[in-house]
């Protein structure tokens, strides 16, 4: 019965409509951090981070029901342990079987590339993070290098809402974009730019 929801959850998840928000809303230097997912304003799942400042980082999401779907366990060997958009995860569902795979590449024409892969190591998407904008503006790719949809930013403080538009079907694990998306909010100071200040100095001159 357990198996027969979680695949119930994942299939509502791979044919659900192609909008959602996830926000994130804590306080600072939390080792544990809820992410909440809404479509049209009811609760479709969450992502429970935990640790802090420590080697790994461990992203479990669940079903709307609270059913344990897939855990992603970040890479300690790797270029991430320096930059957040360097970062590489494993995913596995809840029988510890492998799902696929998260990573930044090095060489992109923009600030952040990630690639997503399948369990057998086939590449299915990718986000490429815009560099033209305050907001955080992911184009969700096909392997094809085709825009199918867009993952959408805004910042305020330690809260950050994304929001998912996709235009076509994605190849993308749903449950992998959910990840995803909270791992990009959890290090949302790296992919969001913060408005720039200018300070203007003016000089009175005395006509006497």
């Amino acid at each position: 019965m357990k198996t027969l929801m979680l695949f119930l959850s994942w299939l509502s998840l791979a044919h659900a409509e192609p909008m959602w928000v996830m926000t994130k809303n804590s306080s600072p230097l939390s080792y544990y951090v809820e992410f909440n997912c809404f479509k049209d304003n009811t609760p479709n799942g969450s992502v429970i981070r935990s640790g802090l400042f420590t080697p790994r980082y461990y992203y479990d999401l669940y079903s709307p029901e609270k059913a344990f779907m897939v855990r992603a366990i970040n890479r300690v060997i790797s270029l991430g342990f320096f930059a957040p958009n360097q970062m590489e995860f494993d995913i596995y569902d809840e029988m510890n079987g492998y799902v696929g795979y998260i990573g930044g590449k090095f060489w992109t024409n923009g600030p952040a590339k990630f690639i997503f892969t399948n369990a057998a190591g086939v590449e299915t998407g990718s986000a490429l993070l815009g560099s033209d904008s305050d907001r955080a503006i992911f184009t969700l790719l096909s392997p094809t290098n085709t825009m199918v949809g867009k993952l959408k930013g805004d910042l305020s403080g330690d809260w950050s809402s994304w929001k998912l538009d996709l235009q076509q079907p994605l190849e993308i694990d749903p449950r992998a974009l959910k990840i995803f998306t909270a791992f990009i909010s959890d290090f949302h100071d790296s992919f969001i730019r913060k408005p720039e200040i200018h300070n203007h100095i003016y000089i009175q001159q005395n006509n006497n």
